[in-house]
């Protein structure tokens, strides 16, 4: 008979609001780090934006307010297709940030349509094209632990 023991320790958010160099409201604008090509073969998926100079010009744009994720906009620049499965919010539109689903999730708040997941703190938006067996990923800079390339 095989027993494992472990130990469960309770684990409490922190509070970063009462930081010193927390700023409750911020807008931030994100820039696609990786595109993600993903199908059978690579499930992890590949890299296809160094491949593709147009991806440079794509924006997310999130608004904070007292902490709070409260508005988005994107900014398809000059990508070619817009098959997101949603309208994107061109115009700053009202959003929130739902933790009570994991991955957790950024959903409009007219619908709770949702815009963008949170994928090991990273930002990415996930759509297909016309091939149903292919997906893609945008993996956006900006969030933590990345390479910023967030502006104010």
């Amino acid at each position: 008979m095989l027993m494992l023991a472990g130990c469960v320790k309770n684990i409490e958010l922190q509070d970063t609001t009462a930081d010193s160099n927390y700023e409750a409201d911020k807008t931030t604008v994100y820039g696609i780090w990786q595109v993600l090509q993903i199908d059978d073969v690579n499930v992890g998926g590949i890299d296809i934006k160094p491949y593709f100079d147009w991806f440079d010009s794509f924006k997310l744009t999130l608004r904070r307010q007292d902490g709070k994720i409260c508005g988005i906009s994107i900014d398809n620049g000059n990508i070619p297709h817009n098959k997101y499965g949603f309208d994107l919010p061109t115009s700053e539109v009202a959003c929130y940030f739902d933790n009570s689903v994991r991955p957790n999730v950024i959903r409009r708040a007219s619908d709770d349509q949702v815009i963008a997941v949170f994928r090991k703190g990273v930002i990415c938006m996930d759509f297909t094209l016309d091939c149903s067996s292919v997906s893609y990923r945008f993996m956006f800079s900006g969030a933590d632990g990345l390479t910023s390339a967030a502006t104010e």
